[in-house]
């Protein structure tokens, strides 16, 4: 991957890229759950394996571990020269649904033109900073591929 940092998502098909990532930001939600889970079990089990251990210390009293909060997440999404009904009904509709449904999470939405992309892009992928989702041109596939995860193997078949 070209300048380190986190992958990007590329899809012909802006809709169904944010379906999936709304799927994966669950499954990693449910993910993390699951690790306080098995820790806390874990950590139980120490606890009875050290009552157990045959000394005859006096007990103490323990708590109850807690959940950690929640980290905040930010899904970065930058769009070229989208029409303004498109930007708006995201902004709008898909954006507050998401954040409901994802407490914590939030999504950011940028919005570009083509004018000076080259620029605008290598300074994303060396900074390894760039968006979530951009949307690219098929013939940009050469330039930055490395640097890009191919979501259509994820969208069942292509767009709609």
């Amino acid at each position: 991957m070209k300048g380190g940092g986190r992958k990007v998502f590329k899809s012909s098909c802006p809709k169904q890229t944010l379906q999936l990532l709304i799927k994966n930001l669950k499954r990693r939600t449910k993910m993390r759950k699951n690790i306080y889970l098995v820790l806390s079990v874990f950590m139980v089990f120490g606890l009875i394996l050290t009552a157990c251990g045959g000394t005859t210390a006096t007990p103490t009293e323990t708590t109850a571990p807690t959940e950690p909060v929640a980290e905040k997440v930010t899904l970065k999404i930058y769009l070229l020269d989208y029409t303004p009904d498109t930007i708006e009904w995201l902004k709008s509709e898909i954006n507050p649904a998401f954040e409901a449904a994802h407490p914590g999470e939030t999504v950011e939405i940028t919005e570009g033109t083509w004018s000076g992309w080259e620029t605008t892009f290598s300074g994303f992928f060396a900074a390894g900073e760039g968006p979530d989702i951009i949307n690219l041109g098929s013939e940009m596939n050469t330039l930055y591929g490395e640097s890009l995860a191919d979501m259509d193997p994820y969208l069942g078949g292509g767009c709609l």
